[in-house]
């Protein structure tokens, strides 16, 4: 199947539970025949003062805008956690929201719609370095964004995630992971964080374009890696390419081995030292975190 029938796929699943209309006030029918064509044109009017589309970007007037999730009005509508509600006279919610893999195929057909050469990117980069960076990535309100402007997808070179004594459980309204656990009060919730890789492009930082989220008079001479294209299996990623992405990690806890250091350092014997403080259990690599395809 080609990314357009898994969207297909989920608009059908979605419309009849109040997304067609939710979605025809903004001039977008995601049961059109042609929906490739749909979801492509320029939309008449999208109203922002609908709850959870007054922070869609104002210069988003399509349906999917290819490489840009900030502009696609049905990425914004599946991703973000604000846009609940399918009537506002009578105020009602929607029913039935979609899964953390359906996001992701929306996401993917944003990068996919008109995927790019690699001559076309590095046209993209100009004379700046190309690289695939991994980020971990999520789509945000505009208040939890670094410019504030719209919802807009935000990067980290570091994601946050938790370990935890119950399985993750992803809550599909929220467009989230919960923390707790309902059926044991003392019992927390394993929390992901998401991944990707990227084609990225490294740039000095400039706080008119791009984050730091806490930009420092000097950040402007330092090098950044800023995301360009999104990578993901297959035929329609990258024009003339097929695809198959493998993500591999490795972690290592030292945190009780730099303890008895400092403490060292303090002039405190800890009894501790090496080379016993450079073995497990100062020091280990096993079973800390891995990386998971996206099932929810």
């Amino acid at each position: 199947m080609t990314l357009i029938d898994d969207v297909k796929s989920i608009c059908n699943r979605l419309a009849p539970e109040g997304w067609k209309d939710l979605l025809l006030n903004h001039g977008l029918d995601i049961t059109a025949d042609d929906l490739q064509k749909e979801l492509g044109r320029e939309l008449p009017l999208i109203d922002r003062s609908l709850p959870g589309f007054e922070d869609f970007s104002l210069e988003g007037k399509r349906g999917i805008e290819p490489g840009n999730p900030s502009r696609s009005l049905l990425f914004h509508a599946l991703a973000s956690p604000n846009v609940i509600y399918k009537s506002i006279n009578p105020k009602q919610e929607l029913t039935l929201f979609p899964s953390l893999a359906e996001i992701e195929i929306i996401e993917n057909y944003v990068y996919g719609s008109n995927p790019p050469s690699i001559l076309d990117l590095r046209k993209k980069a100009g004379n700046n370095l190309l690289a695939i960076v991994v980020f971990s990535h999520e789509y945000r309100p505009a208040s939890e964004t670094v410019h504030q402007r719209h919802a807009d997808m935000c990067f980290s070179r570091t994601g946050v995630s938790r370990v935890g004594t119950s399985p993750p459980l992803y809550d599909n309204k929220l467009r989230g992971f919960l923390p707790f656990d309902d059926q044991d009060a003392h019992s927390i919730r394993v929390l992901p964080a998401k991944y990707a890789a990227y084609i990225a492009v490294q740039m000095k930082g400039d706080k008119n374009n791009f984050g730091p989220m806490r930009f420092r008079d000097k950040d402007n001479e330092l090098d950044f890696w800023v995301p360009l294209h999104k990578l993901f299996d297959g035929s329609e990623c990258i024009r003339d390419l097929d695809l198959h992405i493998i993500l591999t990690t490795h972690h290592i806890n030292e945190k009780l081995r730099r303890i008895h250091l400092e403490l060292k350092r303090l002039g405190n014997d800890t009894g501790w030292d090496e080379p016993d403080i450079s073995n497990p259990p100062f020091i280990f690599s096993d079973d800390i975190a891995n990386y998971q395809r996206i099932l929810i």
